[in-house]
């Protein structure tokens, strides 16, 4: 087969995936449309929202948030889930087969407020990547430690609405 040939079937199939990827991003309700819903929880819990915003920054990534080692959602890019806890300490922290270390914070919940977590892909703190070769995920590896490649920002309301307008939720599927 001509290389040109197998080179454009390649960009072609990668071009599919990244669509695809964002697709499945898009299948719930847009946050404006369910922020009336979400703004007050129960007198006795605390309501944690966490998304991701629509950067092109790790699109084909979908971590699987966890809080207090527990799995609650898988989250792709433009997406968000909200649940209500037990105000108190919860640990909130998503890992990648393929890159070393857990990313993880610790935040205090609050009854009857609502807390916003935004989850970002940060390329610097893993350098490898499938793109430079097992040389570059070698020194990816080395960079990254312990401290994986998300960082969890804890976002003022404010700031949350903005970066929410175009997000839409993502069913969670929860034990």
């Amino acid at each position: 087969m001509d290389i040109r040939k197998l080179l454009s079937r390649a960009v072609f199939c990668c071009g599919l995936l990244l669509v695809l990827a964002g697709c499945a991003a898009h299948s719930g309700a847009p946050y404006p449309d369910v922020k009336s819903s979400l703004e007050t929880p129960a007198a006795n819990k605390a309501r944690l929202i966490v998304f991701r915003d629509e950067s092109w920054v790790g699109v084909t990534r979908r971590p699987t948030i966890k809080l207090n080692g527990a799995e609650a959602c898988a989250l792709p890019r433009a997406g968000f889930f909200s649940i209500d806890l037990e105000p108190g300490d919860v640990t909130i922290s998503s890992n990648l087969w393929d890159k070393p270390g857990v990313s993880s914070t610790r935040i205090s919940l609050q009854p009857a407020t609502v807390t916003f977590v935004r989850v970002r892909f940060e390329p610097n703190r893993t350098a490898g990547s499938i793109l430079a070769g097992p040389v570059g995920y070698f020194i990816g590896a080395q960079m990254s430690g312990t401290q994986g490649p998300f960082v969890f920002d804890i976002v003022d309301k404010t700031a949350a609405a903005q970066n929410l307008n175009g997000i839409r939720e993502v069913q969670c599927q929860r034990s």
